[in-house]
């Protein structure tokens, strides 16, 4: 029985057990930067590495990243450009431990830097006065007052102008409707042809009745009845209109008006004869 037991427990087979990996901490973009800036400080590719230390410095604003900028613009021969970076180190990491240095670096770059001269004032030249010489021989004159003379009057809406613009207006008028009109009676024809087709298609015998036609026909029916109306009222009104403005034309002093009435309205014109 022993000898079973430690056979089988021979053929089992072993576990041993493996340590998983622990997940490896993701980079710190700002510190990959500075450390791309350190390498490229090393070999010197000044332009470089400013870009990577400011690239850091955006990313987590700390003083090594600052001071390495204000180095590499010296190194480069950057004057201007080193004494805004160490300034502004001064001004943003005041209690740092290397302001000593700071401060030696830009008293020998302000006083070995070449001073900007500011931009030259443009000189103001003088405009001699412009004087026109007096003739000793004009006499001056005294000014000449226009004499007031009586307004004129202005001719009535009687007169006749008036009538005349009145006449030549009631002819456009005439015109526009006589043309309407027309354009109504030539609708109503049309609707009306097309009434009739739909009549003859509902009459053709065929043994089925389609409402869609019967109701297009008696639409396209009513349509033209309207449009025969409108347009025989305007092309009447429009003639009437250019009658009577070429009898105005002619000063007879006629008019036309619209008088309401109970039901509608009445076309009333009248004239001098």
């Amino acid at each position: 029985m022993y000898a079973l037991m430690l056979a089988a427990s021979l053929a089992l087979p072993s576990v041993v057990a493996h340590a998983q990996p622990l997940p490896s901490k993701p980079a710190d973009p700002a510190e990959v930067a500075y450390q791309e800036g350190k390498r490229l400080y090393d070999v010197q590719e000044w332009d470089a590495a400013i870009a990577k230390f400011k690239e850091a410095y955006k990313l987590r604003s700390d003083q090594p990243s600052l001071f390495n900028i204000a180095q590499a613009f010296r190194l480069k021969g950057d004057c201007q450009g080193a004494i805004t970076a160490y300034r502004t180190y001064k001004r943003n990491f005041p209690t740092a431990d290397n302001l000593p240095k700071v401060d030696k670096f830009l008293g020998e770059l302000e006083a070995s830097c070449p001073k900007v001269p500011p931009p030259p004032t443009p000189a103001l030249t003088e405009v001699p006065p412009i004087t026109t010489p007096i003739d000793p021989t004009v006499v001056p004159t005294e000014p000449i007052v226009p004499i007031p003379t009586e307004p004129t009057r202005p001719t009535g809406p009687t007169g006749p102008k008036s009538s005349t613009a009145a006449g030549r207006t009631k002819r456009i008028i005439g015109y526009g409707a006589v043309a309407v009109g027309g354009v109504g009676i030539a609708a109503g024809i049309v609707f009306a042809v097309s009434a009739q087709n739909h009549a003859d298609t509902a009459s053709a015998g065929s043994g089925v009745w389609d409402p869609h036609v019967q109701t297009v026909g008696q639409n396209a029916a009513q349509r033209a009845r309207i449009s025969f109306v409108v347009g025989g009222l305007a092309l009447a009104g429009g003639v009437t209109l250019v009658v009577l403005g070429r009898h105005d034309a002619r000063d007879h002093g006629s008019k036309i008006s619209l008088v309401p009435g109970s039901a509608g309205g009445q076309l009333v014109w009248s004239g001098r004869f």
